[in-house]
């Protein structure tokens, strides 16, 4: 009988039920119930122990699945080792079993083959961890008869029973009768035991032998006066070399140290009296020691000192007052005297403020004494480097400012209201006294915001965000053209600047866009500049023109096709190259064949003389070698335009150059190469 796997189009066979207890069976359970399925649990009684369990049939073939106490015992039995083998591994280990073998983690009643005594090892930390059997014999537990048998040796007697080998046992030492409480521990390793005989002990090895101590101290230079004290006590003794008497210990001498006078180390006080003498110092009290202060007398001065002698030996210290280092206080104030400064307090260090009144001003000041020896310092009032604060604040009265606060002093900033604009500034006393300007608003350096914002509305431009700098770009809405512009407060406040389109520096590209439509003139690129030539198309006679924005603006441009003035670009025209000797200059120039006005005969009324002229069926062929022309003049060239309107009233004067810059011949040879260029693109477009 098959039944439909959960899985989509998978079929699957359930066994039959002695198919499934064979199964059981041979795992050792007997089925108590009908087969319920591979994976779910069926009621069995297991043929070992008899308990009831619930493995499934998937279980027992995959794993081996069956009575869960009967695999317990099984691998704990495994885990246990056989009765045998434990007893061989023990006995081989040096350790009897006197039961039989309870598993490898639980205490195992032994005996000992080294010393007999019975033991309780784990069979496991002998096996695992190669563990001693015997905690005696490893020296972990200790025995109290073994115990005693130590304290025996050591000549000690218990009065308690042994405690532990890491607890004081009370005993009494049975050599000096003393009670005493050493560990057991301490005194198997060779220490404790009874202190009293250890210190006596001790004592009679540190003495040794006074009579080769003594041998040894005469080998050395030194006759002992007393008898030997120990090898670290000093040992007062006469030093044969140079008869001092000296207490070194034996144990220094035997490290290779003798004469401490002899090595320096030690000063004889009447050598010490003679180097003191001749440092001009003569010795008001006995010698105490190198490193002490000794009392004197200078015998340049007559003053008391107290230098040391050890300083005298190296060169240094001496009387102080002579070396400068120090002061005597009664010359001090003479020398503030002499300097008409009259001590207020005591004096207490050369480089500390003395606090002294002024013999002169009757001021208090406060200089140095180290300052007044230098030749320097001294009344700062009288020496003109301070000033009094009422002092300050009638200067900075006198310069137009009313101080808010008290005298900060010279180098810092005085907070002060300016007495001719009402502003609170900042002013140093210094720049006021020499005679600069106090106040930084009237001095130009700084701006108050609501006097800025007044002076920009007066030049037409409405603020829109807050002042911050002067010659920061402030964003303005101009009041005439409406117009977002950024000009500098600076700027406006010195005249200069405002609105740029309003001043023609700058043109918005739809108003100039708005400009050519007005003329007749269709934009074809975008606006870059008014002074650059816009490529457009005549809304009348439908040709692409170059007129330039400005020359529109003013009237004065347009599409040349269809201008009414000036030159017809539908003819015929010439360029000519002409000279004019006073003014020593060259000029280019193009004129129309059929024109009502010559401008030939315009020029040769004011002096110009012509060189050379060339004519071209096309206006246009004309002007675009004029302006090639130019172009090279002025950009490879380098030449700008030499002449003044004032020279050229009849107009022409922007095509000049200086004729010492240039030959005639070099500017025509030029055209021609222009003329041949622009033939020859136009055959080039025709083909």
């Amino acid at each position: 009988m098959s039944a439909p796997c959960r899985k989509i189009g998978c079929m699957t066979r359930k066994l039959d039920f002695e198919v499934a207890a064979a199964v059981m069976r041979a795992a050792g359970l007997e089925p108590l119930e009908p087969y319920p399925g591979n994976k779910e649990k069926w009621k069995c009684r297991c043929n070992s122990c008899g308990g009831i369990v619930y493995p499934s049939l998937g279980a027992v073939k995959n794993n081996g699945g069956g009575c869960r106490k009967c695999g317990l015992d099984r691998s704990s039995g495994a885990r246990r080792g056989s009765h045998d083998e434990a007893f061989a591994f023990m006995e081989k280990a040096g350790a009897i079993p006197l039961e039989p073998y309870p598993g490898s983690s639980k205490p195992w009643k032994c005996e000992c083959v080294r010393c007999h005594k019975v033991i309780t090892p784990t069979f496991g930390n002998v096996k695992n961890n190669g563990t001693n059997p015997c905690a005696y014999c490893s020296g972990k537990k200790v025995d109290a008869a073994d115990a005693l048998k130590v304290w025996e040796e050591k000549n000690l007697q218990p009065l308690k029973e042994f405690p532990g080998a890491n607890k004081p046992w009370l005993s009494i030492c049975k050599k000096c009768q003393s009670e005493v409480s050493p560990r057991y521990s301490d005194v198997r390793v060779g220490q404790g035991g009874c202190k009293k005989c250890g210190y006596a002990e001790n004592r009679r090895k540190q003495l040794g032998d006074a009579e080769a101590a003594r041998n040894f101290f005469l080998s050395k230079g030194l006759e002992p006066l007393v008898e030997y004290p120990s090898s670290g006590k000093p040992w007062k003794s006469k030093c044969l070399k140079c008869s001092s008497v000296v207490s070194p210990t034996y144990q220094s001498v035997r490290s290779g140290t003798g004469c401490g006078v002899c090595a320096g180390k030690i000063v004889n006080p009447e050598v010490a009296l003679q180097l003191m003498l001749d440092a001009q110092l003569l010795p008001i009290e006995p010698y105490k020691g190198s490193a002490v202060k000794w009392k004197c007398k200078c015998l340049k001065c007559g003053k008391e000192v107290a230098p040391k002698y050890s300083d005298i030996k190296q060169g240094d210290g001496g009387c102080k007052y002579c070396a400068g280092s120090y002061v005597d206080p009664i010359e001090a104030a003479q020398l503030m005297r002499t300097n008409f400064l009259e001590p207020l307090e005591p004096y207490e260090k050369t480089d500390k403020p003395w606090k002294c009144r002024c013999m002169r001003c009757n001021r208090i000041v406060t200089p140095r004494h180290a300052t007044i020896q230098r030749g320097s310092g001294g009344c700062k009032f009288c020496a003109k480097v301070y000033v009094a604060a009422e002092e300050a604040v009638a200067i900075m009265r006198n310069g137009g400012l009313e101080p808010l606060e008290p005298y900060p002093g010279a180098r810092k900033s005085w907070k002060c209201k300016c007495l001719a604009c009402g502003m609170e500034t900042g002013a140093f006393y210094g720049t006021v006294k020499r005679g600069g300007t106090g106040c930084v608003y009237c001095a130009g350096k700084k701006v108050d915001p609501v006097e800025a914002r007044k002076v920009m509305l007066r030049a037409g431009l409405e603020p829109l965000v807050p002042y911050e700098k002067a010659d920061k770009p402030w964003k303005c809405q101009c009041l005439t053209c409406f117009k977002v512009v950024t000009p500098a407060y600076s700027a406006i406040g010195q005249g200069q600047g405002g609105c740029v389109y309003c001043a023609g520096r700058k043109v918005d590209p739809q108003d100039a866009v708005t400009l050519f439509l007005e003329n007749d003139l269709k934009p074809l690129e975008p606006f870059e500049h008014t002074e650059k030539k816009w490529k457009s198309e005549c809304m009348k006679c439908g040709r692409i023109v170059y007129p330039r924005h400005h020359m529109v603006k003013t009237r004065s441009g347009g599409c040349k096709y269809c201008a009414t003035k000036g030159m017809d670009f539908t003819l015929p025209a010439y360029i000519y190259l002409i000279t004019h000797e006073e003014f020593a200059a060259h000029k280019v120039g193009i004129g129309g064949e059929h024109a009502k006005e010559d401008r030939m005969t315009d020029h040769t009324k004011q002096g110009w003389k012509l060189y050379k002229r060339k004519t071209f069926l096309s206006a246009d062929d004309t002007w675009e070698v004029e302006q090639e022309t130019l172009k090279w003049l002025r950009e490879e060239r380098g030449l700008k335009p030499y002449l003044s309107p004032d020279q050229m009233p009849q107009k022409g004067w922007t095509e000049t150059v200086d004729a010492s810059e240039i030959d005639l011949p070099s500017i025509w040879s030029k055209i021609e190469e222009f003329s041949r260029l622009v033939e020859e693109r136009k055959k080039s477009i025709t083909a």
